[in-house]
């Protein structure tokens, strides 16, 4: 079993654990940290796509998140994340078995959420379809990581939908997007 440490908030120096035989690449400490310095997630409804070992969404209820909506295709991966949040006693959330673009067509207008997280595989290509669907479902802000030296494309179609300010640590690049004003 792979295992993730919370950096901070009510569950700081817990373990998360998620199975190995499935390749991940979980956000570093450092990442998450400077993420979490960098918003306040006190009291935030959040959608974590592409959620992984589920370390960005557990980390935000940590810290004070209201209520995560994790998205995760890999049925091993969301029942990993559901057994890392009852072991918590963590109430606050909802695990979608199922993949990103679907669950962001079956939703769109339905509902909003004040900070969208998106940590996709870095391999993957958005569709045209997705960054107006991912606008549809942002209250605050819009958080894409991505490869460091791939993500000009990624970049550009961003640009047509929000600002943004863009950070880089190690091998990712973390988008902070928002409203155009």
């Amino acid at each position: 079993m792979g295992e993730i440490r919370i950096t901070g908030g009510e569950f700081r120096g817990r373990i998360i654990r998620f199975p190995d035989d499935i390749f991940l690449r979980p956000l570093t400490s450092l990442i998450r940290k400077a993420i979490f310095d960098s918003i306040d997630v006190e009291g935030a409804e959040i959608l974590d796509l592409f959620a992984g070992s589920g370390s960005f969404g557990i980390e935000a209820l940590s810290r004070g998140a209201k209520k995560v909506v994790f998205v995760e295709k890999s049925k091993k991966l969301s029942s990993a994340i559901s057994k890392n949040l009852q072991i918590l006693g963590i109430k606050s959330y909802e695990v979608v078995n199922q993949d990103a673009m679907s669950f962001l067509k079956s939703r769109s207008g339905k509902e909003k959420y004040d900070i969208v997280f998106c940590d996709p595989p870095f391999s993957t290509k958005f569709d045209k379809e997705f960054f107006p669907l991912i606008k549809n479902f942002v209250r605050t802000y819009f958080i894409l990581r991505r490869q460091k030296g791939k993500d000009s494309e990624d970049e550009k179609n961003l640009s047509e939908f929000f600002s943004y300010k863009k950070r880089i640590y190690s091998d990712s690049v973390v988008f902070f997007a928002f409203e155009k004003e």
